[in-house]
């Protein structure tokens, strides 16, 4: 790297010997101009990649020469016909600082530059054409803008290509973060809330009753193997093989039955229901399956920490006209009891996400009280998914 900056400067530096030794054949106006866009143009070719700061200060020496070279010629001669070919060394230089600046610089940098370096390119026929009317001239500079053009997107193109691979790799990223917290939240956090409630059930049991706290640590147990389960689940979604959607526990019927059955297990001294529809729920679309597993788990978790009161707990998984599905989890506690874990601010970013990932389904959820006075999370899916997003 030290070696190219060093050879980038060497290079830089024989501009002046160069445009010395072009002056006989081209003249100062035009020598000075070639050597500096061909030598500057060459130094950032041969120190690659050279600093973004580096490649816009040479595009601006390059450009300024250049269009200073063109107004002396117009200014004190009008126009000076004459041999192009070595002064055609100069357009090179400027195009490949053109294609350096706009690949390299910084962003606000490229775009002024590479603006004034196109500007210095299209005039730079001005030098040899003999006079003419407007249209002509307009013409010819027209012409010679196409190279700038050709550069700048030759330049911007790779630019434009790693951001949109830096976007995709951080979307991805980002999504993969989503699907992580969306499985700790509806499954970890189900089960360590389940032996919250447990162990929390045996501090109370201890001194009066051993065989309920020998129950209760038996259903801690439990409940921690299916923490460490889901934790396993969890960690497979992140090899390169995995579903990260669907790999943390089965949807669809088994699955919530095995939800209900779980929470059953931890709360003996509640009557929990669980009405689904098992043909239906086999036909619906993954999407939809892991969406509604997942509202059953959140309005559980919730009843967990919300509603420790609660006697009567209601999970209904149903198909309603004209093409809906109906889930609703309900209890018959109002919720404003003591919560399960006092020092733990909640927050609701549970419930808040989960209803913008039914929403982008075509659905709908809602917590509120019922009728009978208890409280019921209710949702509404479409039978088909409208949008997978």
């Amino acid at each position: 790297m030290r070696a190219r900056r060093l050879l980038g400067v060497v290079v830089a530096a024989a501009m002046v010997p160069v445009a010395w030794l072009l002056t006989p054949e081209l003249g100062v106006v035009n020598a000075v101009p070639t050597a500096v866009a061909g030598c500057l143009a060459l130094a950032a070719v041969v120190s690659w990649p050279a600093p973004s700061a580096w490649i816009a200060w040479a595009g601006t020496l390059g450009a300024v020469t250049s269009l200073a070279a063109t107004g002396r010629v117009l200014a004190v001669y009008g126009s000076r016909p004459g041999e192009q070919s070595l002064a055609g060394l100069e357009v090179a230089g400027l195009l490949v600082l053109l294609g350096l600046v706009a690949r390299r610089a910084r962003p606000w940098p490229a775009v002024v530059v590479s603006t004034v370096l196109g500007v210095a390119e299209a005039a730079w026929i001005l030098r040899f054409m003999p006079a003419a009317d407007l249209l002509t001239t307009v013409g010819g500079v027209f012409m010679w803008s196409l190279g700038a053009v050709v550069a700048a997107v030759a330049g911007s193109y790779p630019r434009l290509a790693a951001a949109r691979l830096r976007q995709s790799v951080s979307a991805a990223r980002n999504s993969q973060r989503l699907h992580l917290a969306h499985a700790l939240h509806d499954y970890v956090a189900h089960d360590v809330t389940g032996m919250v409630a447990q162990a929390q059930a045996a501090r109370f049991a201890a001194a009066d009753d051993p065989a309920a706290m020998r129950t209760a640590l038996e259903r801690i147990e439990t409940t921690g193997q299916e923490a460490l389960t889901a934790m396993d689940s969890i960690l497979d979604m992140l090899r390169d093989d995995a579903d990260p959607e669907f790999g943390v526990r089965t949807a669809g019927f088994k699955g919530l039955a095995a939800i209900v059955d779980s929470f059953r297990r931890e709360s003996p001294d509640r009557s929990v229901a669980l009405v689904a529809n098992e043909s239906v729920l086999g036909e619906l679309t993954p999407e939809i399956q892991l969406a509604a597993t997942r509202v059953v788990i959140e309005g559980l978790t919730n009843v967990r920490r919300h509603a420790a009161g609660a006697r009567l707990v209601r999970v209904t998984v149903e198909p309603s006209p004209p093409n809906l599905l109906l889930i609703d989890v309900a209890n018959d506690h109002p919720g404003r009891g003591r919560p399960l874990l006092p020092g733990r601010a909640s927050g609701r970013t549970g419930l808040a996400t989960l209803g913008e990932r039914v929403r982008q389904l075509g659905g709908h959820l809602e917590g509120r009280p019922d009728d009978n006075g208890g409280w019921i999370l209710h949702c509404e899916l479409p039978l088909a998914s409208g949008n997978s997003g």
